[in-house]
């Protein structure tokens, strides 16, 4: 199902609505009304198309961009526990007497 499809439906249709009441209001002859009615219509469609694909647009930029700062959290998340693993492996390696000389000296 395409995003956004009822839009340009509901532009359109809102727009023919207000024209057809102000047409009633006041008071113009069927051939008037209909053509207005029809003019509006066409117009207010297409500015209902414009604006699904501004909509659209702007869905997938979002989009875009929110999976792309997930993918770089998840490798800064990587990268942190590859660095904290790295140096809990270099504290291991290092003799006793370092560390305690490490330890006195702080």
């Amino acid at each position: 199902m395409e995003e956004g499809r009822n839009i340009p439906l509901i532009i359109m249709l809102s727009a023919g609505t207000v024209i057809s009441i102000a047409c009633i209001v006041y008071k113009f002859s069927l051939l008037h009304t209909l053509s207005f009615v029809l003019a509006t219509l066409i117009v207010f469609y297409i500015i209902g198309l414009i604006i699904k694909r501004i909509i659209v647009s702007i869905n997938k930029d979002a989009e875009e961009r929110a999976k792309l700062l997930i993918k770089e959290e998840e490798e800064a998340k990587q990268k942190e526990l590859a660095e904290s693993k790295e140096v809990s492996a270099q504290e291991t390696t290092v003799p006793d007497g370092e560390q305690q000389e490490n330890l006195t000296m702080n």
